[in-house]
């Protein structure tokens, strides 16, 4: 018998209710960073965030629907602003 806290199972809701619904195969096919300047990096979904295939940068899921907004995603790790993101030191 599994173990659960109140946040993995609180998570476990979250991810079923307001992602898989959401955030379809078809949508992340269209969805691209909006850091990458040829917009021609995808976007994966990772738990309760999409993340950039290239830069890493990530970006929330709210209610089921993505932020693309730059000054909300979070930088990856190690990484100090967004100019030095890898696709933007090109």
């Amino acid at each position: 018998m599994h173990s659960y806290d109140f946040f993995s199972i609180l998570r476990i809701i979250m991810r079923r209710f307001y992602h898989e619904d959401m955030i379809t195969p078809e949508m992340l096919d269209i969805l691209r960073c909006p850091m990458h300047p040829q917009r021609e990096s995808k976007l994966e979904l990772d738990d309760t965030r999409l993340v950039c295939s290239s830069c890493r940068l990530q970006f929330r899921i709210r209610e089921g629907f993505p932020s693309l907004l730059i000054e909300e995603a979070t930088l990856p790790e190690g990484c100090k602003s967004l100019k030095h993101l890898p696709c933007q030191q090109r």
